[in-house]
């Protein structure tokens, strides 16, 4: 199959299906015409290649990974690290998870701040310079709120 049934099978840009050629991470057969030609094979590696970015993995180390298992002709070898691969990444998913859970924790607590501590601004748009001023006092509050540790 040409690249632009390779990018329609798996949703993957033709610009990023060159890329992941230039970085070794796929390897089209040329034909003479000087076309790129892909197997059902490339289509289950691109997909392997997204999976892997979508959990943070750099093109570096999709080529590092790729080359070690390509080159590693013990089977027991070849499981291992690739145990070890997976065994790193899911340990990076669930530290982004943790600092997710973190982030999520602190915005909520700045939106109840907000909605239960302030009223709502209902007269705003009658005597907007006064309510400039309100807004102003309460961002300068936020911003302290920000700066100091809680004390919870």
């Amino acid at each position: 199959m040409q690249i632009s049934a390779l990018s329609q099978k798996t949703g993957v840009s033709l610009r990023s299906l060159r890329y992941y050629e230039e970085k070794g991470l796929i390897t089209p057969i040329r034909k003479e015409n000087g076309y790129r030609e892909y197997s059902e094979a490339d289509v289950k590696w691109v997909e392997t290649i997204q999976l892997f970015l979508s959990i943070g993995t750099t093109t570096e180390e999709i080529a590092r990974y790729f080359d070690c298992v390509a080159t590693t002709e013990n089977p027991e070898l070849h499981s291992s690290l690739i145990i070890k691969f997976y065994q790193t990444k899911l340990l990076n998913v669930r530290k982004q998870i943790e600092f997710l859970q973190q982030a999520e924790h602190q915005i909520e607590d700045r939106l109840h701040h907000w909605m239960h501590k302030h009223e709502p601004m209902k007269d705003f748009d009658k005597d907007p310079p006064d309510q400039i001023e309100k807004v102003k006092h309460l961002l300068n509050e936020e911003v302290q709120g920000w700066n100091t540790p809680d004390k919870q």
